[in-house]
């Protein structure tokens, strides 16, 4: 049976010129694991903070408009991934958790698009997240995770992890979302993994 790591690339590494050089150097994959990418939205994400407020545009219309930025980061970056000049890795678009099955199969590493995933659910009468600023792609990995029953969640980011490696620490010094504590389950390690420095810690 084949492991699967969510890896969630947060959006401050977006505009890195070291990024995906960086990537390529350090994610080492296990034969039995299999990986999906989840990409943050980063400044994109944050003129809409902006916008909403100074216009108020309200949290669940700022909700839907995050998560439409989503899409557009992940596709930014899975052509980032695919110009590489190495070729180390190739990457495809996924928008539904059915689709992974194939783009593993062909050795290419899903980047999945969460709106339609996350909009399939409450079609199916669910509510994964609520639809407010306190969910951040930092969750919304996590929930991703659980629904894959993922071994391993790792947040690639652009600060150190805290000195106390807990969960509720990070989520005290905005290192994640006030959300994400109460999505963590014991069955997913959660790798903490400043890509600039190297430095890591698995939050308990």
């Amino acid at each position: 049976m084949k492991n699967i790591t969510v890896v969630k690339l947060g959006g401050s590494l977006l505009d890195w010129d070291e990024t995906v050089d960086r990537l390529e150097n350090r994610l080492r994959l296990a034969d039995d694991e299999r990986v999906v990418m989840i990409v943050g939205g980063g400044k994109t994400v944050d003129r809409i903070r902006a916008i909403d407020r100074t216009l108020r545009l309200g949290e669940e219309r700022s909700h839907r408009s995050a998560l439409q930025a989503l899409d557009k980061t992940a596709r930014f970056f899975a052509e980032r991934l695919n110009s590489s000049r190495t070729g180390r890795f190739r990457s495809e678009i996924a928008t539904d958790l059915a689709a992974l099955e194939s783009i593993w199969t062909i050795g290419s590493i899903p980047i999945l698009q969460p709106r339609p995933v996350l909009n399939a659910a409450e079609a199916s009468g669910e509510r994964p997240l609520e639809h407010s600023w306190r969910v951040t792609s930092d969750s919304i990995a996590l929930w991703v995770a659980k629904r894959l029953n993922a071994s391993r969640l790792v947040l690639l980011k652009s600060v150190d992890p805290p000195a106390e490696a807990s969960i509720a620490r990070a989520r005290d010094l905005g290192l994640v979302d006030p959300v994400f504590p109460s999505l963590a389950d014991a069955s997913i390690e959660i790798l903490f993994y400043n890509l600039r420095s190297d430095r890591s810690a698995i939050l308990l």
